[in-house]
């Protein structure tokens, strides 16, 4: 059951919907709440390392039986890994002097299990349990669209 699965971008500014739409689809066949955790955290650690246009960005999906970790690694000039999990938020394309909104870690401080930045091995991570709280109150929370029709 397990699989791990590497995606090749181009550091620009679609790279985080690029991540995000290449980890959904690497996990079709996963819960929904996971597949939709998974996509969205992927999304924002991308967004944190793209720092302008130029070079490789490497997503990294390993499935398992009841974990998925996702690592992001590059090279190039358009590339940056945070110097640390907690300059997760400090790093934004354009503004240099932008305060950091929060997003960022909030969004992996309360989807993912574990995170962070592996400065020796240069990879930004994550890990996402399958079934995870988080998960599964997405999925119970989904309505589901009723379709009526009228009668003359």
């Amino acid at each position: 059951m397990s699989r791990t699965r590497e995606y090749r971008l181009a550091v620009d500014h679609g790279a985080p919907t690029a991540a995000r739409e290449a980890t959904e689809r690497e996990l079709q066949d996963l819960d929904w709440g996971a597949k939709l955790t998974v996509g969205l955290l992927a999304g924002a650690l991308v967004a944190t390392c793209v720092r302008g246009e130029g070079g490789e960005l490497r997503v990294r999906v390993a499935v398992k039986p009841e974990l998925i970790r996702v690592e992001v690694a590059g090279s190039g000039h358009g590339f940056r890994l945070p110097l640390s999990s907690r300059a997760v938020d400090y790093l934004c394309i354009g503004d240099e002097e932008a305060r950091p909104v929060g997003w960022r870690s909030y969004l992996l401080d309360q989807l993912a299990e574990r995170w962070g930045v592996d400065e020796r091995n240069e990879v930004a991570w994550f890990e996402v349990d399958h079934a995870t709280a988080e998960a599964r109150r997405l999925t119970s929370g989904r309505k589901r669209a009723v379709r009526t029709r009228r009668v003359a």
